[in-house]
């Protein structure tokens, strides 16, 4: 039979425990436990209320904060790098049990209009793309990696909202809660209702389409800017490979091997005269510098000057006829490429080119002329292309619309539910769910607190994590299960807020193991837990360890004395002050102490990919916790200091006792209304990862 418990709370609130299948499910392999054997360790053991509070006591610790940033810069300002942890015993989260479950689903008719037309909307959105607006070559990039780059629009698209009849029936309908859940537990506010709709559809949907109509400006990828150069000697036809002595007798050259290219009569020039090869003099100096771009006619990666002539008329050009020395490219020369647009299986003129990855083909357009003939020397460069710029190459080929403007259709099709009925069903709030592994009783607030500045908007930054604590045989903190999100999910590291997801439902889960109440030297228990979620299957290892330790913080009560003259003196740094509040808190060796190491690793399944928390606690006793270190690590980073807190001071007033219980009993509180508690500063409760006192954020690294 079904259970319910109500939530004890002075507000109007309902807890209620149910069992039933969960979201995700867990399969747990036992493995190192001491928590059932009689003695462990060196038989050290302590109360767990002497070493982790006295939740019915108010406390106020005060810890120095070394976060992430400040251990990495060494930046620490003890005025503000601090954190205050607090106990709230006026408040308190109870459970009592009773009651059955048999009206809390039952549903009551309270309204209903049928054969209501609702005017209704559907918006279609095309696909978005970006125009090319302009290249620019990249003349600040490497000589080997420059090249040209577009310059985007912004985002390009449309959307069309179609507006529509649907004819419906409406029903209103009210009941406690909508199912019940199974495992776990279910916090209901019976003071604040709630609405959700539910819609039967008809089998037949509508369908609505569209079609955007838009101009596109692209660069083609067998663009004149992604062409390579063929024409190695170039004469305007196809070439075979060049002439070498083949030494090894394998047909292919190859220096190595003892193969021979003779320059001087092995490198063949084309017949005719070659003008010096165009460059963009980037500095304005007059000569080629060897980062400035410049077409390379001969591909052997140089920029060549032009051919050396016998000037027989004096005019300082060359002419027709006129001897000149016809020099080759420098190198061996194989059979010459190109892209076999007619598939003749021949290089044929205007194919002597191949297309490569990047548009690094520097254009240059001969188009400026003189005594109608094109001015070879004073062609024009495009170091930027507009749209409807277009190029007339060495050879005289006319190239249109580099950048092409073309027309572009995007049809979209959306269908939409045709509903037939609509029912709403108000119901309580839900306010928190737990797991089965939440087990009731008491439930303590606390809470931590800390600030620091935010340097980008120079403004004071106050951070908070309630901390609910239980203890029932070992003490157990409500949280919500945490995980990391598989790679790729996040486009931008902007968009990771602080790289975990959480579950909707909390847990009680194990924060120290005491059994029987006391912390004992030698504890060991060791956890593996595979969790099946919507996102991935993760591997939970944890390992608590416990062990009786010492640990120095700087909390000496004392933090100065006075000497012989009747000067204050402090231990820290032997500065001589006026009053003891002057001086910064002193180093203090504590000795009844417990380390607790809490070693945890999640691993998604499948990828492999590990996220691990290392962190050692020392509790001292009749203080708590006296030091808090906190490393983690990730899949390719080692682990290192991601926070660590010492305690500075400490202070305990007891305020709880048999007849302030009776006569002025805790709050009761839930946990969405903690904000219209003044005395919890009117915070909101808020889910976040955290590791004993520490906020952990991943970094973005």
């Amino acid at each position: 039979m079904k259970k319910f418990l109500t939530f004890s709370l002075g507000l109007s609130m309902v807890f209620m425990f149910f069992r039933c299948e969960k979201s995700s499910t867990a399969t747990v392999n036992g493995m190192v436990n001491t928590t059932g054997e009689s003695s462990v360790g060196n038989g050290k053991v302590g109360n767990s209320d002497d070493y982790f509070y006295n939740f019915e006591n108010q406390i106020n610790v005060k810890f120095n904060r070394y976060d992430y940033n400040t251990l990495r810069l060494g930046n620490f300002d003890p005025s503000i790098d601090t954190l205050n942890f607090r106990t709230f015993p006026d408040f308190l989260l109870q459970i009592d049990t009773g009651g059955n479950t048999d009206d809390w689903t039952h549903r009551d008719l309270v309204y209903e209009r049928l054969d209501t037309t609702r005017i209704d909307s559907v918006t279609l959105s095309s696909s978005q793309f970006k125009n090319i607006n302009s290249m620019f070559w990249d003349l600040s990039a490497n000589p080997e990696f420059q090249r040209y780059k577009p310059t985007p629009s912004s985002w390009v698209y449309s959307d069309s909202t179609i507006v529509y009849e649907d004819t419906l029936d409406y029903l209103n309908y009210r009941s406690v809660i909508d199912t019940l859940i199974g495992d776990g537990v279910m916090f209901i506010d019976t003071t604040e209702w709630v609405s959700q709709e539910q819609s039967f559809l008809n089998q037949e949907k509508f369908q609505f389409d569209v079609t955007f109509h838009f101009v596109r400006r692209i660069l083609n990828t067998d663009s004149l800017m992604f062409r390579i150069n063929g024409d190695c000697n170039d004469n305007g036809v196809w070439d075979d490979q060049e002439h070498f002595t083949d030494v090894d007798g394998d047909g292919i050259y190859n220096s190595a091997a003892g193969d021979i290219f003779d320059l001087d009569t092995d490198d063949t020039g084309n017949g005719s005269w070659d003008r010096a090869e165009i460059y963009y003099d980037t500095n304005g100096n007059g000569s080629w510098d060897l980062n400035e771009p410049f077409e390379d006619r001969n591909c052997n990666g140089f920029r060549d000057a032009a051919e050396s002539f016998t000037d027989q008329n004096g005019n300082g050009t060359y002419d027709e006829g006129e001897p000149f020395v016809d020099e080759g490219n420098g190198m061996w020369d194989g059979a010459e490429q190109y892209t076999d647009l007619n598939q003749n299986g021949a290089g044929d003129p205007g194919e002597l080119y191949i297309i490569g990855q990047m548009p690094s083909n520097l254009l240059i357009s001969y188009d400026n002329y003189f005594d109608g003939e094109p001015n070879y020397s004073d062609p024009r460069i495009l170091i930027d292309v507009e749209p409807g710029d277009s190029v007339i190459t060495y050879w005289g080929e006319t190239f249109r619309n580099i950048i092409e403007e073309i027309e572009y259709t995007d049809s979209k099709t959306r269908q939409v539910d045709d509903v037939d009925s609509l029912v709403v069903l108000t119901t309580n709030q839900i306010i928190e769910t737990a797991s089965e592994q939440f087990a009731g009783g008491s439930h303590y607030v606390t809470k931590t607190q800390y600030g620091y500045l935010d340097q980008a908007n120079n403004i004071d930054v106050r951070e908070y994590d309630y901390h609910i604590y239980k203890k029932d045989g070992n003490i157990y903190e409500l949280v919500h299960p945490s995980y990391f999100y598989p790679a790729g999910y996040y486009f931008a590291p902007d968009e990771r807020e602080d790289g975990f997801w959480y579950e909707d439902y909390a847990v009680d889960q194990v924060q120290f193991y005491t059994p029987g109440g006391l912390f004992r030297d030698g504890e060991r228990v060791e956890t593996d837990t595979t969790i099946t979620t919507s996102v991935a299957v993760y591997n939970v290892h944890r390992l608590i360890s416990v062990d009786a330790d010492s640990v120095v913080v700087p909390a000496k009560k004392m933090r100065g004395y006075t000497d012989e003259n009747g000067d204050i003196i402090c231990y820290a740094n032997n500065a001589v002050v006026q009053t003891m509040n002057e001086c910064e808190p002193a180093d203090t060796t504590f000795y009844d102490c417990f380390k607790v190491n809490r070693h945890t690793v999640i691993t998604m399944i499948g990828n492999g990919i590990e996220y691990t928390e290392d962190e050692d606690i020392w509790l001292v006793n009749g203080l708590g916790i006296a030091k808090d270190d906190l490393r983690v690590g990730w899949t390719g980073i080692d682990e290192f200091d991601y926070s660590i807190l010492e305690m500075v001071d400490f202070r305990e007033v007891t305020s709880r006792n048999l007849m302030r219980n009776y006569f002025d009993p805790p709050t009761a509180v839930n946990l969405n209304t903690l904000q219209e508690q003044p005395g919890l500063n009117n915070d909101p409760y808020e889910v976040h990862r955290t590791a004993g006192f520490h906020r952990v954020v991943l970094p973005n690294r």
